[in-house]
């Protein structure tokens, strides 16, 4: 699971790992930030 939040404190972070997410990204993001995220949501270690 992916979380794309506005939300950018550590607990609100930290929320979404607790609540199942392996990955998540803060908007606003570009392109290669979530580029960057895909390896890590396919079972890969990512850049």
């Amino acid at each position: 699971m992916f979380a794309i939040t506005a939300l950018f404190r550590s607990d609100d972070l930290n929320a979404c790992l607790l609540a199942g997410c392996n990955a998540y990204i803060v908007k606003p993001f570009g392109v290669r930030d979530l580029q960057a995220r895909i390896p890590v949501l396919l079972g890969g270690t990512g850049p």
